[in-house]
């Protein structure tokens, strides 16, 4: 590619990534750690949040990395209408370059030539559990936002589909590429010491979470494990008073994540829809058999490594827990598969992918 001819420069609005890492988070430094490491005949500018920092403390950014950091006087890290707004007066302001926003939640509408990955369309799948604000987000001005992009990134098959499906956008515009499984920090903390099931994730109500609380008391008396709910409390939680045998752990990172997996018997997630799906990823990548369902994206992300239920029915996820603490065989096989489908999916390809798309769009041809 030749500078002569082409403005070889990205604008990159990372300020969704904050002090939590959050799965668009985890995208977002994976990008950055592994454009850092791989030559690019390009320049990026990268906007972040003050309070993002710590996390990209470790990352030795080259020379045609340059680094813009806003404050929390402009807006919160949890500020999502702030962070349009700004996303919007970014792509103004630098109207010639070409925009790079890693989520929907800061796509453009206007200014520079944008490029915007849709992590999901969950709010308009569905429906009943997101204010009228969010709706009118994603059924008013998402569609504006991708007529306009030149180009969409989507880490799924089954995102792309609804994208063609709920906005009539042509196939050949989106372009999937799929994510890589992080890689969590060695930790010395001990798992706990009883046996438990392990769910980890935000707890919002398209996790179903509750429908997995009810199995597990179906099988309670039956198993010595308790269950373990592990993530930011996004929704009620219907648990029978007293029970000291469903723990709710809230929100945890880093050191004590990568302990909870290493010490499960089993990991569920009953999801009814995700974009991509990183928890049965990282799951696997400790050895730990994964139970899930065949919603949106989950069968192609997870294929063949992980044993299957309808998430609807308490009975199905109640019988798939009882066989999978069980049957060795059948955990056995779940476990060398999950090696096997993690070892597939690399930061590396997902990064380096993201980059010939980029040439693509500075050099006027994104398909």
């Amino acid at each position: 590619m030749s500078n002569q001819t082409v403005p070889a420069r990205i604008i990159i609005n990372a300020t969704h990534l904050g002090q939590r890492i959050n799965g668009i988070g985890t995208y977002i430094i994976n990008l950055l750690r592994q454009w850092a490491l791989q030559p690019a005949n390009l320049h990026f500018d990268v906007y972040l949040h003050e309070r993002a920092r710590p996390h990209l403390a470790a990352i030795s950014f080259p020379e045609n990395f340059q680094l813009h950091w806003i404050g929390s006087r402009l807006f919160p890290d949890t500020a999502n209408l702030r962070r349009l707004l700004f996303s919007n007066c970014l792509a103004i302001a630098r109207n010639a370059g070409v925009i790079f926003n890693p989520s929907q939640l800061e796509m453009t509408f206007a200014g520079a030539r944008a490029i915007v990955t849709v992590q999901d369309l969950i709010p308009i799948q569905i429906t009943d559990h997101y204010q009228k604000k969010q709706n009118y987000f994603y059924r008013v001005l998402v569609p504006r936002g991708l007529a306009r992009a030149e180009a969409i990134i989507a880490p799924s098959k089954a995102t792309q589909q609804a994208l063609c499906s709920y906005y009539a956008v042509p196939p050949e515009k989106v372009t999937i590429i799929p994510y890589g499984v992080r890689k969590l920090p060695d930790s010395s903390v001990a798992p706990p010491t009883r046996k438990y099931i392990l769910f980890a994730g935000r707890i919002v109500p398209y996790r179903n979470i509750n429908t997995l609380i009810q199995a597990f008391l179906k099988i309670q008396h039956y198993v010595e494990h308790d269950l373990i709910l592990a993530g930011e409390i996004c929704c009620d939680l219907k648990i029978p008073e007293p029970s000291n045998r469903i723990i709710v752990r809230g929100y945890v990172d880093g050191g004590e994540l990568s302990a909870l997996y290493r010490g499960a018997s089993a990991f569920v997630f009953p999801s009814l829809a995700e974009g991509f799906g990183f928890p049965p990823l990282e799951a696997m990548s400790f050895g730990c058999p994964v139970i899930t369902t065949a919603e949106a994206s989950l069968p192609e992300v997870c294929r063949n490594a992980a044993l299957v239920v309808d998430p609807r029915s308490e009975d199905s996820i109640a019988g798939a827990l009882t066989e999978i603490l069980s049957n060795q065989e059948l955990r056995a096989r779940l476990i060398r598969e999950g090696f096997r489908r993690v070892a597939d999916l690399t930061w590396e390809k997902t990064a380096g992918a993201h980059l010939r798309l980029f040439e693509k769009v500075l050099q006027g041809r994104p398909q």
